[in-house]
C-alpha cells in the first residue's frame, strides 16, 4: 500500500539509521506514533521523543501513560480507527500540537529529572525498610 498513491509519495522506508540519521530525520517530524502492542517497562521512546518537543500519539500502554502525563495523545492499544483518529486530529489542529510539543518538554524534564528520581528511589526503600530497621540504623 505504501508504493501506490496517495501513499508513495510521503511514506518512506530508510532501514536502519545512525544516531545522526534519527536526530536529522525527526528534526523534520511533525509528530512521533509509537503504536506497541505491549512489553514495554518505562517507555523510553516516549521520553526521548518528548525530550525533543515532539508531539507524541502513544498506545494507552501503562508505561506510556505514565510518561505523557496528559502532555501527549493515546490511544486504544491495537485499535486502528483510534490512531488514525488522533493522527487526523494532530495533523487538524497545529495549534494542539504546538502546545503538546511545549507541554512534552516541560513534562519529560521534571519526570525524568535525575534529583526527582534518586528521592523516589530513596522514599520507596525507606518504605520497604521501615523506619526501625537494621538498614535505617546509625553505625556504632
Amino acid at each position: 500500500l505504501a508504493r501506490e498513491p496517495p501513499l508513495n509519495d510521503v511514506v518512506r522506508f530508510t532501514g536502519r539509521l545512525s544516531s545522526e540519521g534519527v536526530t536529522s530525520t525527526l528534526s523534520t517530524a511533525s509528530m512521533v506514533v509509537i503504536p506497541s502492542l505491549g512489553g514495554e517497562v518505562f517507555g523510553l521512546a516516549v521520553a526521548e521523543n518528548m525530550f525533543r518537543g515532539l508531539p507524541i500519539i502513544a498506545s494507552d500502554l501503562g508505561a506510556f501513560v505514565e510518561v505523557l502525563g496528559g502532555a501527549g495523545l493515546t490511544f486504544e492499544t491495537g485499535n486502528a480507527a483510534s490512531l488514525a483518529a488522533q493522527i487526523a486530529r494532530l495533523l487538524d489542529e497545529p495549534l494542539l500540537r504546538a502546545s503538546l510539543a511545549q507541554r512534552a518538554r516541560e513534562r519529560v524534564s521534571e519526570f525524568c529529572d535525575v534529583h526527582r528520581m534518586i528521592e523516589a528511589h530513596a522514599r520507596i526503600y525507606h518504605g520497604v525498610c521501615g523506619e526501625g530497621s537494621a538498614a535505617n540504623a546509625s553505625p556504632a
